[in-house]
């Protein structure tokens, strides 16, 4: 029997405004106030089998599917030659999968109630169909999947925590402070599992969900659960209107500057507790060479020179709008 996790009020009254076909919403909650806002923030980290099962089978799905698909995330050698071992008994989940091949797990509305489900929200999960075709493999998943992809989660975990109980109000603090935010009162759920999303991880109102099979986010661990936990409100909101108004005043159109921000923020912090030689995420995948690199550069060049998020985001903006003059 799944143990029961205890959903957040804010995740509850989002989860009851929302009704599936087949599904029960929670009941209506009374109004609970805004979370008091904090220098740093909790995790409270997990390493669900069911939710690994349930990531795994989707990834899966789309890796058997003869569609193209804009973002695939290979299986492990491991995994794939097992899949291919267990074909036929895997068939019925990639058959209940194919309404959810484009969509994404963490913002799809009826696939955020199946992770709710399947770690601890009293929600329904809202696909009979695919809900028992997961339970019929899982047997086979327990038996041969399970055991590697516990040893993978479980890894990570104990690092992570061990890494929050010595640095984690440090690094609460520093994130707060380069990205001029507070955070909130709750703890940030974090679920890890092997396979999230192509890009690694992904929050939603409920949880995070985090890649333990990337080694990108195990060697940047620390910062990447930061980064996620910076996507909750208010830290999240305040960062995005700061962005999005220094944008307007220089009339630059970005839907990305401020995750430029966050990242680059965050992995400062990062080497502010860490160390001069921990080198960021962003630094160390070749992300902000990839996609903004204009703006990294612009923002690694004003960063020290001004104290507050805002100061920044704008000198950062006048130095792309000079450049591209």
């Amino acid at each position: 029997m799944m143990a029961l996790h205890r959903i957040t009020p804010l995740a509850a009254t989002l989860f009851a405004a929302v009704a599936f076909p087949g599904c029960a919403p929670l009941e209506p909650q009374q109004a609970v106030p805004a979370p008091a806002a904090r220098s740093t923030i909790g995790f409270d980290i997990h390493a669900n089998e069911r939710l690994a099962l349930f990531l795994f089978s989707y990834h899966a799905a789309r890796g058997l599917s003869d569609r193209e698909f804009r973002s695939p995330l290979p299986l492990s050698e491991d995994d794939a030659a097992l899949l291919a071992r267990f074909e036929r008994e895997f068939a019925p989940v990639a058959t209940a999968f194919a309404p959810y091949l484009d969509s994404h797990p963490g913002f799809n509305r009826a696939m955020q109630f199946m992770a709710g489900n399947l770690t601890g929200a009293e929600v329904e999960f809202p696909d009979p169909e695919l809900k028992d075709a997961l339970d019929r493999f899982v047997p086979v998943y327990r038996a041969h999947f399970a055991p590697r992809h516990a040893r993978i989660t479980g890894s990570m975990k104990a690092d992570l925590e061990a890494q929050l109980a010595l640095h984690g109000d440090a690094m609460g603090r520093a994130v707060a402070r380069e990205l001029g935010g507070e955070w909130r009162e709750e703890p940030v759920r974090l679920d890890l599992v092997p396979y999230a999303t192509r890009i690694g991880a992904y929050t939603n109102f409920y949880q995070t969900v985090m890649s333990a099979a990337m080694a990108e986010y195990r060697d940047h661990a620390l910062e990447m659960a930061f980064h996620e936990a910076a996507h909750t409100d208010p830290m999240d909101d305040s960062l995005k209107a700061v962005a999005q108004a220094a944008l307007d005043r220089h009339g630059i159109e970005n839907d990305r500057f401020w995750h430029y921000l966050q990242f680059y923020g965050v992995g400062r912090a990062a080497q502010s507790v860490l160390g001069p030689d921990y080198v960021p995420y962003h630094e160390a995948t070749g992300l902000s060479q990839r996609s903004g690199a204009e703006f990294y550069a612009a923002i690694d060049e004003v960063w020290d020179d001004h104290s507050t998020i805002a100061a920044r985001a704008d000198a950062a903006l006048a130095l792309v709008k000079t450049r591209s003059d």
